[in-house]
């Protein structure tokens, strides 16, 4: 008898103590969702002073593409692409590239990737595609692959107050040749510094639709526009982008960290917090996640929101994991 009292009260002490351990921890929902992990400093030695970092995706692959500046004995540029399960499948950089590294990273109306401006085959093996070479390996690109058409964008930004700041698009056919050219308006400059950068311009295949994201600096605002792809004009001058289509705002996320996704638009607020923002109403907040604790990560996610990937630039662990947000 005296046993069983004994083994009771243990029970009852163990539990107790136990229920204010699980208190006493939170629940890691970075951890829960992790699928995958990959560190891949041996493949890019030296510190990382800037980055772009994006998923790509054509008919048949699937890749990461993390375009990175770099320290390392001198200045260099370099581009790392991985397959979907954080396997390194090739690393460039500007030694051994046909043309330039940069921002630009796209799949064109072939289905070839395009990273700066080289052309890069489903195995990854740069084609030397000349006509590529007058493109700004910064600028950004989508393509439409129904019509065989590539569109290349650039702001144009005034310092001058009172003029426009356009984005400029350039059209290539499907083996790079230029066909034409345009340029919407996006606002007025009403500082003296440029007032309108492109963030990310996204080709969601799915639903058949070109995200654009800007960024007004004067008044820390961005702006998402979503434009069905048959419904973007060619050689036709839009008076304002942002009047034209159907346009809304939002605030409070780190620039580096936004992306575009099928279910909203995600960030990081406060190196601290999660979000997801709607595509179809201002400032509406879908769902957030907080104590989020990966502070100066980059961030990549697919674009139908299954998963999303993360990268320290310090220790350059790479994650895969699970979107964070509830449908």
């Amino acid at each position: 008898m005296v046993k069983i009292i004994n083994l009771l009260l243990l029970i009852i002490i163990l539990s107790i103590f136990s229920c204010d351990f699980f208190q006493a921890t939170p629940f890691d929902m970075s951890e829960s969702l992790l699928l995958i992990s990959n560190n891949i400093s041996y493949d890019i030695p030296g510190s990382i002073s800037y980055y772009q970092f994006n998923t790509l995706k054509n008919d048949n692959e699937e890749y990461l593409f993390l375009y990175m500046e770099q320290y390392y004995g001198s200045q260099i540029q370099r581009v790392v692409i991985l397959d979907k399960y954080l396997k390194v499948k090739e690393v460039y950089d500007d030694d051994n590239f046909i043309f330039d590294l940069g921002r630009l990273s796209m799949v064109d109306a072939n289905g070839n990737f395009v990273v700066g401006n080289t052309v890069l085959n489903n195995d990854l093996v740069p084609i030397n595609n000349t006509s590529l070479a007058g493109v700004n390996a910064d600028s950004f690109g989508v393509s439409n692959d129904e019509i065989g058409i590539n569109y290349i964008f650039e702001m144009n930004n005034s310092n001058v107050p009172a003029l426009p700041a356009d984005l400029m698009f350039d059209i290539y056919d499907l083996n790079w040749n230029g066909i034409g050219g345009s340029s919407f308006e996006i606002g007025i400059n009403i500082g003296n510094a440029p007032p309108y950068e492109i963030i990310k311009i996204t080709y969601d295949n799915d639903n058949s639709n070109i995200s654009f994201i800007f960024e007004e600096s004067y008044y820390d605002t961005y702006y998402s526009v979503l434009i069905n792809k048959d419904f973007f004009p060619g050689n036709v001058l839009v008076s304002n982008l942002l009047d034209y289509y159907s346009t809304i705002s939002f605030s409070d996320l780190e620039s580096e960290s936004i992306c575009f996704t099928s279910s909203g638009i995600t960030g990081v607020r406060n190196n601290s917090e999660l979000r997801l923002v709607s595509v179809v109403s201002s400032n509406t907040t879908i769902d957030e996640y907080e104590d989020w604790d990966k502070e100066d990560f980059y961030y990549a996610y697919d674009v139908n929101g299954d998963y999303f990937y993360y990268f320290n630039p310090d220790n350059k662990n790479i994650f895969k994991s699970y979107k964070w947000w509830k449908e």
